[in-house]
């Protein structure tokens, strides 16, 4: 028994030609739709890039804030620990410590990494970004911590003699404000070279941020217990300097 290939209308060599023209047509059509998925997310992670620009030059801002009055909330912490001293807390408190306490938003890094424009940019952009966010996240959490221990300060009754527990319990309380305090400054300052190694920068044409700012200087330079004597301002801002 013999079974016989059926032949193509056109020969062999048509038949092959008219297959390569299929299979190039294919081709053309994958790489037009690769290249048209490049675009698109070249434009999305642009798109993500400046969104995260904003919010790192908001985050920029508030570690600006605290690099400047760091040395008047370490001065306060001081007079605190001279109150503690004390026999008794005096009638009038005339220490304001004003540690504040900022949103640090990481709503533009999380969408991000949702919907996976982080995971086109390259292995060392994103390492970029995940530091200086996990830099953000650990400030955020300390500076919450900071603000709650800074409200026991609130206990203290003015012409009430301290015990021992009160005076125990309000050294402690300092001591915590004051470690949190550095901490904040460092990683404040770290923040503010990370945020410079991705090209970010205070926004100098935004009202709010100027207003942050310069409230900032404002506070540090007539610093309360400081009789009014000019502190260091020396930090790196960036273009806003």
């Amino acid at each position: 028994m013999h079974f016989h290939l059926p032949r193509p209308l056109h020969g062999w060599r048509e038949f092959a030609g008219e297959v390569g023209i299929i299979v190039l047509g294919v081709l053309i059509a994958l790489g037009a739709e690769q290249a048209v998925e490049r675009v698109r997310w070249n434009r999305e992670v642009a798109e993500t890039r400046r969104s995260l620009a904003v919010e790192l030059a908001e985050a920029r801002a508030y570690a600006a804030e605290r690099v400047i009055t760091g040395d008047c909330i370490e001065r306060q912490l001081l007079a605190f620990d001279k109150l503690a001293d004390a026999e008794q807390v005096p009638a009038v408190i005339q220490i304001n410590l004003n540690v504040g306490l900022r949103p640090w938003s990481v709503s533009a890094w999380e969408a991000a990494s949702a919907s996976g424009e982080i995971a086109h940019m390259s292995q060392e952009e994103r390492n970029q970004y995940a530091s200086v966010y996990g830099s953000i996240k650990v400030i955020r959490a300390v500076q919450l911590q900071e603000f709650e221990t800074s409200n026991d300060l609130g206990t203290l009754v003015p012409g009430r003699h301290l015990t021992p527990i009160s005076r125990d319990r309000l050294q402690t309380v300092v001591a915590r404000l004051r470690g949190f305090n550095e901490l904040l400054r460092v990683s404040s300052q770290q923040l503010i070279d990370q945020t410079t190694g991705l090209g970010v920068h205070l926004d100098i044409h935004d009202p709010a941020t100027l207003d942050l700012i310069y409230s900032a200087r404002r506070r540090a330079r007539s610093c309360p217990l400081t009789g009014g004597a000019p502190v260091s301002l020396a930090v790196q801002l960036g273009k806003a300097a």
